[in-house]
């Protein structure tokens, strides 16, 4: 059986936290239902009105108290919750500055291969080689890094062009 990440133990902590509370939530709808139930009768005597006062004040105390624990439940776990993001957003910008401080060579690398491009281009525009060069005029493009293949980047060379 394979260990749980921080993320999946906060989804899943977030998941509970969801179920527990519509569940007192419901608990409290059928509480307050029943509660108007009993505000709405009429009693037929002394003892049933006894009855129904003392089943009223259950029914108050039981809305209080599931009104108070939803609350309690509520707070202390999206508490609990925001501290666990905390902490796993913090580990996680902590690895993401590793990764990023070993691209910094190849982030260098792409960006002398921009400046290659644009002294191509600029090349290009002199009168010795502008009339020969004119299918590159204005292709030549190298998006920003970082790049991912699932952002479609650009290629820098044309479709028509010739490459050996």
């Amino acid at each position: 059986m394979r260990r749980r990440n921080g993320i999946e133990r906060i989804e899943r902590k977030i998941a509970r936290l969801s179920e527990r509370a519509s569940r007192l939530l419901e608990r409290e709808e059928q509480t307050e239902a029943r509660l108007g139930e009993l505000r709405n009768a009429a009693p037929a005597g002394r003892l049933h009105a006894a009855r129904r006062d003392r089943a009223l004040g259950r029914a108050e105390r039981r809305l209080a108290n599931l009104r108070g624990e939803r609350t309690q439940l509520v707070e202390v776990e999206i508490r609990a919750i925001m501290l666990s993001l905390r902490d796993e957003s913090s580990r996680t910008r902590e690895r993401l500055d590793r990764q990023l401080e070993r691209m910094a060579p190849l982030e260098h690398e792409w960006e002398r291969l921009r400046s290659m491009f644009d002294a191509l281009e600029e090349a290009i525009d002199t009168p010795a080689v502008t009339d020969l060069a004119r299918q590159w005029k204005g292709a030549l493009e190298i998006p920003d890094f970082p790049v991912s293949e699932e952002q479609g980047y650009i290629k820098p060379f044309p479709p028509r062009a010739i490459l050996f």
